[in-house]
């Protein structure tokens, strides 16, 4: 076979043969193009840079100057040198930008808004745009970078008031929750960007990816579907088993199924890159969080739970993972079946089945029911900053806007009481105050809402 590509790492120019295109790209690009923030939010291995790197390609790009940082290797020791490194790397790849259109670099948030307002200022004397990309956005960890983040959206919202600020859009890409990225309740959270969703491979785009190795039609056809249903249409598996059987040189294989199969036990002997890595990430996680395992063995077990990620935060958990995805009932599954091996086998010991309101799910209940008092908590102070405002606000724009926000966070409000109804079942009589703090909180934001949307009509 031909045209061998590596597997490691994102898809870069010298391999865009190999780079399978889905809705995400057209999405990001017209997201872009109108000046939008845009996220991907996906679990390692969904190429995520790849795509990040083909839109960097594109022709409908051409002439914009985009900055890619990758935000891992960006130094975290202070803050003052997070954004000092950060800026320095946006220079180095803007060469648009004379040294006299080069600020100061900064060394907080207050001089970072400062800094992008020079950059800004400048980009629209020179009549062009830019876009800076950040990836592995879910490892900003420093003091202060709450206040980063802020301040993208603030850039974002003055964008009417400040026009100079259309100049620069911003892409974020990571296994991330956007409500991790803003955790100081007492401001806004993240919620100005366009999220774009990268779907697995198809059927269709796995006979694609095939065809870019070279196999001749009749054998990409009868391949693509036994490795799209072993692999659910993960990217990474689907180029592993295509690579794999390009390697074995074979033809049109008789027993497509069995030819797939073979590899996918190659993949458990001998795979470094996906599959002992989720392995390590799964025992971290659910060593960290025991309760979890009493989901996963749930699912596992076919029991029907909604797919409420946004909601729900082990979901959430979980499918940044990689490891839980949507069925076509709206429910929670295993991602695919070479996952569902994983789970089976590779991690049963971490998998026990256990008895309803045993000690350990107890424990889990308890937490989870905490965490959802917390959520509430954060819902009713975001409402009150919104009722505060509407109190002032005058422009009908501006009132139409917090409106749409409590809109917003009312819309999870269903996902909460059919968590609330799952745990009530779940747990026993110890649990009874956490239980009443719960509903209280819930009887006291449903109402906030209900006031607020009758009077504000």
């Amino acid at each position: 076979m031909n045209n061998i590509s590596p597997l490691s790492g994102p898809i870069r120019d010298h391999k865009k043969d190999f780079y399978i295109e889905r809705d995400a790209d057209r999405q990001t690009l017209l997201a872009l193009q109108r000046g939008d923030i845009v996220t991907i939010i996906e679990p390692r291995q969904q190429g995520k840079t790849s795509l990040v790197y083909a839109i960097m390609r594109s022709p409908a790009l051409a002439g914009i100057p985009v900055a890619y940082i990758d935000v891992s290797a960006v130094k975290k020791d202070s803050q003052a040198n997070w954004y000092a490194d950060f800026c320095s790397r946006v220079l180095g790849q803007l060469a648009i930008l004379g040294e006299s259109d080069r600020p100061a670099l900064p060394a907080d948030a207050s001089e970072f808004r400062t800094f992008m307002q020079r950059v800004c200022q400048a980009l629209v004397r020179l009549e062009t745009c830019v876009i800076i990309v950040l990836d592995e956005v879910a490892t900003v960890h420093f003091e202060g970078s709450t206040l980063f983040f802020a301040v993208l959206r603030d850039m974002y919202n003055s964008r009417e008031s400040e026009k100079y600020f259309n100049q620069v859009t911003f892409l974020l890409s990571g296994a991330f929750s956007p409500q991790d990225l803003i955790q100081d309740p007492r401001v806004s959270p993240f919620n100005v960007a366009q999220r774009v969703v990268l779907h697995d491979f198809t059927e269709a785009q796995v006979r694609d990816l095939l065809l870019a190795y070279s196999w001749e039609e009749s054998a990409a056809g009868s391949l693509s579907g036994a490795i799209q249903r072993w692999t659910g249409g993960q990217p990474y598996l689907c180029q592993a088993l295509c690579e794999a059987l390009s390697h074995a040189g074979l033809q049109a294989p008789d027993d497509p199924e069995g030819a797939v199969s073979a590899e996918v036990d190659r993949l458990f002997r001998s795979d470094d890159n996906h599959i002992r890595s989720l392995r390590g990430r799964l025992e971290d996680t659910l060593a960290a969080q025991p309760g979890l395992a009493v989901e996963l063995r749930a699912i596992l077990d076919g029991e029907a739970q909604a797919y409420w990620p946004a909601a729900i935060r082990w979901q959430e958990q979980l499918q940044l993972l990689g490891v839980i995805k949507e069925n076509a009932g709206h429910d929670c599954q295993i991602r695919n079946p070479i996952y569902e091996r994983l789970l089976q086998l590779g991690l049963a010991g971490s998998l026990p089945h256990t008895t309803p309101n045993g000690p350990s799910e107890i424990s889990f209940v308890r937490q989870r029911l905490a965490d959802l008092a917390t959520r509430l908590g954060a819902d009713q102070l975001l409402v009150d900053q919104c009722e505060h405002q509407l109190r002032t606000a005058t422009e009908p724009r501006e009132r139409t806007h917090l409106m749409e926000e409590i809109q917003t966070i009312r819309g999870t409000f269903p996902a909460y009481q059919q968590e609330y109804e799952i745990l009530r079942k779940e747990t026993q009589h110890d649990l009874d105050q956490t239980l009443h703090e719960v509903e209280l909180r819930m009887s006291i934001l449903n109402s906030h809402y209900d006031n607020l949307l009758k009077n504000n009509s």
